[in-house]
């Protein structure tokens, strides 16, 4: 039996990449958001549970398929996409994002949703 090594996911999840909003105004004076994050610890961690979900022999009814770094939520937000309290079609539209090549790194386990 492999014991798995957590040190490597506890460093990661300590360290801070909250997302930071900056406050600035277009060229018409209207006020704009920009949101600031770095993002490698969240899809280091991702990679680690994609790898991890491979080796499973068995997987859970229930188990997590994606995470999503905050400054992600903020621009599918801005979209339109309500990732915080999704109605049907936000949910339709976050798998067709998740299921994209654009977005697999936010993904934590095989498979389409």
């Amino acid at each position: 039996m492999k014991i798995r090594d957590d040190s490597k996911i506890n460093k990661l999840l300590q360290q801070n990449d909250e997302a930071k909003n900056e406050l600035f105004f277009d060229e018409n004076g209207n006020p704009k958001r920009y949101t600031v994050q770095d993002i490698s610890k969240t899809l280091e961690l991702n990679k680690i549970s994609r790898d991890m979900y491979a080796q499973q022999s068995k997987q859970n009814e229930m188990q997590r398929v994606a995470s999503i770094p905050t400054s992600v939520v903020i621009q599918w937000l801005d979209e339109g996409i309500n990732v915080m309290n999704p109605t049907s079609e936000d949910i339709k539209k976050i798998h067709k994002k998740l299921n994209s090549p654009e977005y697999k790194y936010l993904r934590t386990g095989g498979g389409r949703l």
